[in-house]
């Protein structure tokens, strides 16, 4: 069984000037597709892959619920009269919604520490990798196992650069191709925020670009592509991360460096 993304059997259509939409008509073009064009097998990722893709997406959901109680719960104090009914059942809800958030974080490191702990130590040692990014791109990317390089990961999560570029006069600004999984790219766009910090390489990448006039937000994506490249590396190679590995590597530094 192999599985298509939609878009593409969409400009396949388009590619055949297909005007008409029917059941039978889109049934006999994905069946032309399919003979024309063999696809790899659909791989199912790990169990404990889905299990955490599913908590990592709940937690991200109460949260949500938590910050909307709480804005009716600011906006309930501020009104001439309240109704200590109302007001309880907010407090309440929010004491159950955190500590049902609390439940999951609880149970999403019990199945890391079964499912992929050496995995998950190295990524933490990327500074700007915390345990819900970590956690997310274990299981999200089902430990790196079907990618075979960083370009392809990054690919996979939307930061892949978009160039537009035709002749000498049609040159767009370029950006990223946002066709991949979005709740990765927003992740790893909070973790650049960090790593543009903290994070040697990603640091000296933010600065360089700032320099040349790039915007904060352009720089930011572009170290979210290098920070998930580093995982990328970490995992693959099973060394943990090192601001020094390439200067020991070219005997540059000492090793004790």
């Amino acid at each position: 069984m192999s599985v298509v993304n939609p878009f593409i059997i969409k400009k396949y259509a388009e590619m055949l000037l297909k005007r008409a939409k029917t059941d039978k008509v889109d049934a006999r073009l994905i069946a032309q597709y399919g003979y024309n064009n063999p696809s790899s097998p659909f791989l199912v990722r790990d169990e404990e892959s889905y299990e955490l893709d599913q908590l990592l997406k709940g937690i991200e959901d109460l949260k949500l619920e938590i910050v909307t109680l709480k804005n009716q719960i600011e906006a309930l104090t501020h009104q001439p009269y309240i109704n200590q009914l109302m007001l309880s059942t907010y407090q309440e809800l929010l004491s159950q919604l955190k500590k049902k958030v609390k439940e999951l974080e609880k149970e999403i490191k019990k199945i890391i520490a079964n499912y992929a702990p050496e995995e998950f130590l190295l990524l933490k040692s990327i500074p700007g990798i915390g345990d819900r990014v970590a956690a997310a791109l274990v299981a999200m990317l089902n430990r790196f196992e079907p990618f075979d390089n960083a370009k392809e990961v990054c690919s996979f999560c939307g930061l892949s650069p978009n160039p537009y570029q035709s002749g000498e006069t049609v040159k767009k600004k370029k950006g990223i191709v946002k066709k991949g999984n979005r709740y990765l790219r927003k992740l790893l766009y909070v973790a650049a925020l960090s790593a543009s910090r903290y994070n040697p390489d990603c640091k000296r990448l933010y600065q360089r670009l700032l320099s040349q006039g790039k915007p904060k937000k352009v720089a930011l994506v572009a170290v979210a592509n290098k920070l998930l490249r580093q995982a990328f590396a970490v995992i693959k190679s099973g060394i943990p991360y090192d601001p020094y590995y390439l200067e020991k590597k070219m005997n540059l530094l000492p090793q004790s460096a």
